[in-house]
């Protein structure tokens, strides 16, 4: 099985000091606390952070042998955060990736059979989104969103000019698959324009591209 444990306070370990007797858990110098937060029978398959907060989602392969597919962590950061378990599938289904949605609080659900959605780590039951048969093993957002940025520099007296793109497709999704490839979803994606401030430039002088499985 798999423990979640949390180490705290590593912001003030000096590495450096005391031989790194502040890691160490039987050196009066230590100044980490470790906790377990999850004790399971099942192997942890990812652990995902809610964007706006301290909120986490941890899930756990399928087994016969019992143990809770899902925990949510709410207020992960705090002494006694708070730890629900989640039974999503009838105990056996593996989870292989998960995501919280920014500024929504949806959770994405990644299974050994396609994709399931909860509105919010009380909704029940989850919502199947598709693809249906396929493995959904891990799952990321973009959720940063960087300007244009134009800049001129010299070299001497001769200017150059820099463009530097913003973010395009702040807040899409993109789904990696056990040999069905990868996927984006823009459903939370809200900018219409989506343009980098870049023109895109057709090369004419690439004759064959391959494409390779993932």
């Amino acid at each position: 099985g798999s423990d979640l444990i949390r180490v705290r306070n590593l912001a003030t370990v000096d590495p450096y000091v005391n031989n790194g007797g502040l890691w160490d858990p039987s050196s009066p110098f230590r100044q980490t606390i470790i906790d377990t937060i999850i004790t399971s029978t099942r192997v942890i398959t990812s652990i995902a952070v809610d964007p706006n907060g301290d909120n986490i989602v941890v899930t756990y392969k399928g087994e016969q042998n019992g143990g809770h597919e899902m925990y949510y962590v709410a207020n992960a950061t705090a002494d006694s955060p708070v730890v629900t378990p989640k039974d999503l599938f009838g105990g056996t289904t593996s989870i292989y990736s998960s995501l919280i949605v920014k500024d929504e609080g949806i959770i994405y659900i990644g299974t050994e059979n396609g994709l399931y959605t909860m509105a919010n780590a009380s909704a029940t039951p989850v919502e199947y989104e598709g693809m249906n048969g396929v493995v959904v093993s891990f799952m990321t957002q973009q959720v940063d969103s960087l300007p244009f940025v134009k800049a001129t520099y010299y070299t001497g007296t001769t200017p150059e000019e820099y463009r530097f793109g913003r973010t395009k497709d702040y807040r899409a999704i993109y789904l990696a698959t056990y040999g069905k490839g990868v996927y984006v979803d823009k459903t939370f994606v809200n900018d219409t324009l989506n343009e980098v401030g870049i023109a895109e430039v057709e090369s004419e002088n690439i004759g064959e591209v391959r494409i390779y499985p993932n």
